[in-house]
C-alpha cells in the first residue's frame, strides 16, 4: 500500500452542482397544480405531504451524493469516489495523467471555488476526475501531481495581446445572446423602465448608420455591435494575463483575472501545434498558436492558445513546445491550382456586380449600389486577395519524426506542425471534376482531444498518394 500524501474534500459550492442536477424533480408540484387541481382539503393535505416528502427526498440525496465524494492521492495514483446510487471510483496512474485544468468562473470567484479537472488517456477511452475545491487544494494538487520543479518562461501576454485575441475569437451571437437574457433579467428585477433605458442607448448607432442604411437595419446593427462588445469584454476577462511556463515534463498556462484558468500539460502527451492567422492577422502579420493534446474529452475551458506573437518569435515558441526540424520532402499545390483557389471569389464579384446592377436598374435606388460598394466588393477583393494567400501557403512538408501540414480553412490560414506518431490515418478524396483533372483534397486525422482533420486542398494525385505510402511506410517502422 502506498502512502497517502493528500486528502481534498470537495467544496461547498457542489451543493449547488448537485442540486442543479435533480432540480427537474420540483416540477411534479407544478404539475399537480396543473392537471390535478385539489378541490377537498384532505386533497390539499395529501399534496402538500407528498410536495414535503420530495423535498426532503432531494435533500436527502444531495447530502448523500456530496458525503460520497472523495479526492485522495497517493504517491503513485490518485483515488477520486463519487455517487451514492451509482457508486464510482476512478483510479489515475500518476504517470499517465495527461492533463490537470483548474478553472474558475465569475461565480466561482464570488464564493473562492475552483473546478478542477484531472484527465488520464489510454488507448481504450479518456477517464477524467472533476472535483469542486478551493484554490490552496488546487495548487496542492498540482504541486504534488508535477512536482515541484524550475519552469521556464515560454510567453508572457502584453497589455494590448489579450485585447487583439479577445478581438479575433469573440462570438456575436453568443453576446448577443447573452445580452438578451441580461436585458430580460432586468425587466424582472428592476422592470421596464431599467431595461428599456439600456435599449434606448442603441439608438445612438441608428442616428449613427442613419444617413447609409434603413432605421430598421441600423437598430438591428446596432444591437448586434452591442452583443460583440459585451462578448469581448468576456474574452478579454477569460484571456488577461496569459502566462506560458515549461519545464522538463510539463507545460503550464495560466490565464484571466475574474474567470482564472490553469492548465498543466504533460509534454509526453503532446501531439503537435496549430498556427492560425485570420484575415486580420494576415493584415498585421500576427499569429495564435494552439497546443494539440490528449486529454479531456470535449471541455471547452482546456484549449491552450498563445495569444498573439509575430513572426520572428514564432519558431521560438515553437521549438519549446515541439521540435522544429528541417523538411525532408515538400509537397505544394501545382501551379495549374490556382484557378480552383480564385474560382470562387471570382464567382462571387462577377455575380454580386450583376444582381446590384440589376436590382437598381429595376426599382431606381441607390441604397444597393451604395451598400454593394461599401460592404460586399471589398469583401469579394479581401476574399480574393486571401486566397491568393492560401495558393502560396498550402503544402505539405514532412521529416524524420514531424509533419508540417499548411492548409486553410474558410478565413484562416492554418499550420499544424505534429509528431508523425499522433497521425492516426490519411484519406484522399476526389470529386468527378478533380478525377478528369487527377487532383485531389488530402486529409490527415490527428490523434487528440478534438479529433482534429488537416485538409490540403487541390493537390496533385501522384503527390499525395507519394506521399501517403511514405508516411505509412514510415509508419510501420515505428516501435
Amino acid at each position: 500500500m502506498s502512502k497517502k500524501h493528500l486528502t481534498v474534500k470537495p467544496h461547498i459550492f457542489t451543493f449547488y452542482h448537485i442540486f442543479s442536477r435533480v432540480f427537474f424533480l420540483l416540477i411534479f408540484p407544478f404539475l399537480q397544480q396543473i392537471f390535478l387541481n385539489p378541490e377537498s382539503i384532505w386533497q390539499r393535505i395529501a399534496y402538500t405531504v407528498l410536495n414535503t416528502l420530495l423535498i426532503v427526498f432531494i435533500g436527502v440525496v444531495i447530502c448523500l451524493e456530496y458525503k460520497q465524494i472523495s479526492y485522495i492521492q497517493h504517491t503513485d495514483r490518485i483515488v477520486c469516489k463519487k455517487g451514492f446510487f451509482r457508486h464510482n471510483e476512478i483510479f489515475l496512474p500518476i504517470r499517465e495523467i495527461t492533463v490537470i485544468s483548474v478553472t474558475r468562473s465569475i461565480i466561482l470567484w464570488l464564493v473562492h471555488c475552483n473546478r478542477v479537472y484531472i484527465g488520464s488517456s489510454t488507448c481504450f477511452r479518456v477517464h477524467r476526475a472533476e472535483l469542486f475545491t478551493g484554490s490552496t487544494a488546487a495548487c496542492k494538487i498540482i504541486n504534488l501531481t508535477t512536482g515541484l520543479v524550475q519552469k521556464k518562461q515560454v510567453y508572457k501576454s502584453r497589455l494590448l495581446a489579450p485585447f487583439f485575441m479577445s478581438l479575433t475569437r469573440s462570438n456575436t451571437l453568443t453576446g448577443t445572446l447573452a445580452l438578451s437574457v441580461i436585458l430580460n433579467r432586468l425587466s424582472i428585477l428592476l422592470g421596464e423602465r431599467a431595461s428599456n433605458l439600456v435599449a434606448d442607448s442603441l439608438s445612438f448607432f441608428q442616428n449613427l448608420l442613419a444617413g447609409f442604411v434603413p432605421p430598421a437595419l441600423a437598430y438591428a446593427a446596432g444591437t448586434i455591435f452591442a452583443g460583440f462588445l459585451f462578448e469581448l469584454i468576456n474574452q478579454i476577462i477569460s484571456n488577461a494575463g496569459f502566462t506560458c511556463l515549461y519545464s522538463k515534463k510539463h507545460l503550464y498556462v495560466y490565464k484571466g483575472v475574474l474567470k482564472k484558468s490553469i492548465l498543466c500539460i504533460n509534454r509526453e502527451f503532446i501531439n503537435g501545434v496549430l498556427i492560425k492567422q485570420s484575415l486580420l492577422m494576415c493584415i498585421a502579420g500576427l499569429y495564435t498558436l494552439s497546443v494539440l493534446y490528449t486529454g479531456i474529452k470535449e471541455d471547452k475551458n482546456s484549449g491552450v492558445y498563445i495569444p498573439l506573437t509575430f513572426g520572428n518569435k514564432l519558431n521560438r515558441y515553437v521549438g519549446t513546445i515541439v521540435p522544429v526540424e528541417k523538411a525532408c520532402n515538400v509537397i505544394r499545390p501545382q501551379k495549374k491550382a490556382v484557378k480552383s483557389y480564385l474560382c470562387a471569389p471570382l464567382i462571387f464579384l462577377l455575380i454580386t456586380a450583376a444582381v446590384c446592377l440589376r436590382l437598381s436598374e429595376s426599382f431606381n435606388t441607390n441604397f444597393i449600389s451604395s451598400f454593394t460598394a461599401v460592404a460586399l466588393v471589398p469583401f469579394g477583393v479581401l476574399w480574393l486577395w486571401f486566397r491568393l494567400l492560401a495558393y502560396k501557403h498550402c503544402g505539405i512538408a514532412y521529416g524524420n519524426k514531424s509533419i508540417r501540414v499548411n492548409y486553410y480553412s474558410r478565413l484562416n490560414l492554418m499550420s499544424a506542425i505534429i509528431y508523425k506518431s499522433s497521425a492516426a490515418r490519411i484519406e484522399i478524396r476526389q470529386s468527378p471534376w478533380q478525377q478528369i483533372f487527377k487532383k485531389c483534397h488530402l486529409i490527415l486525422y490527428v490523434c487528440d482531444k478534438k479529433k482534429i482533420t488537416v485538409k490540403v486542398k487541390h493537390l496533385s494525385l501522384k503527390n499525395a498518394v507519394d506521399f501517403a505510402e511514405d508516411f505509412m511506410a514510415d509508419k510501420a517502422l515505428e516501435p
